[in-house]
């Protein structure tokens, strides 16, 4: 491979990673916002 290959491989590697970085973050805020729903009908039923 000569350094341009190289280059591509790494820049393509990086993106990889920031995608899959950004849909773990994502399923987080889901399951975050979920929980938020949750509780806040818990706070209401308590009232």
């Amino acid at each position: 491979m000569d350094k341009l290959n190289y280059l591509f491989a790494g820049y393509l590697i990086i993106w990889i990673i920031i995608f899959g970085y950004t849909m773990l973050i994502g399923r987080k805020q889901k399951n975050l916002e979920e929980e938020v729903e949750f509780m806040k009908k818990n706070i209401e039923k308590m009232n």
